[in-house]
């Protein structure tokens, strides 16, 4: 669930990436002010992630993965209504921010939910999910602005509509949850205890 998830978020993702720079453009921002905005937000956001992990262990790693989630969907939707390139400064940071403390909780729930022996082919999984989804995501914006252009307005458009995968993605682990293999192990213990007692009940 973890991957597929991860496929719907990467799309969303893959969707703004090549309009980005146009966005920038668009609300009056030079390249030496885009490339700025992208560096301070992309260095901060990950060291104030740093902690992350630890956390992860303190809180839970669901509810990390979940925030984390969270608050790269809002953010998405927001850029679509931001007037001022500096405004991004910020919003940009927080998703960095939201991004990386999703990374180091998902690598641990991955690691959760694979044994030794499987843990190879779950990475590789996720790693097809991640590829799937960074390529399906750009078609959307190709295909928009060959058709709408490259006004303000439809890219402010491609922003919301990259929430949505999004929200797919957030809705996907809280309703079906990501079961790790510690969580397995405890269903079947307790299913070979019932039987167990089960059985010393009939005779």
């Amino acid at each position: 669930m973890t991957c597929l998830a991860e496929l719907f978020n990467d799309i969303g993702a893959s969707v703004f990436g090549p309009v980005l720079p146009v966005f920038y453009k668009a609300l009056g921002a030079t390249p030496f002010e885009y490339g700025m905005i992208e560096g301070i937000s992309s260095f901060f956001g990950m060291i104030g992630a740093t902690p992350a992990g630890e956390v992860s262990d303190r809180v839970g790693r669901k509810k990390l993965y979940y925030l984390g989630h969270i608050i790269m969907g809002i953010l998405r939707f927001s850029w679509g209504l931001v007037t001022s390139f500096w405004v991004l400064l910020p919003l940009r940071f927080l998703y960095r921010f939201g991004m990386a403390i999703r990374y180091v909780a998902r690598d641990a729930l991955l690691a959760e939910s694979s044994t030794q022996e499987t843990r190879g082919t779950t990475y590789a999984a996720y790693e097809l999910a991640d590829c799937v989804g960074s390529f399906i995501g750009p078609f959307v914006p190709m295909l928009a602005i060959a058709y709408v252009g490259q006004s303000v307005d439809s890219i402010r458009l491609l922003f919301f509509l990259a929430a949505v995968p999004n929200l797919a993605s957030v809705l996907l682990i809280v309703f079906l949850g990501t079961e790790t293999i510690a969580n397995k192990r405890l269903s079947k213990d307790r299913t070979s205890l019932s039987r167990k007692i089960k059985v010393i009940g009939q005779n």
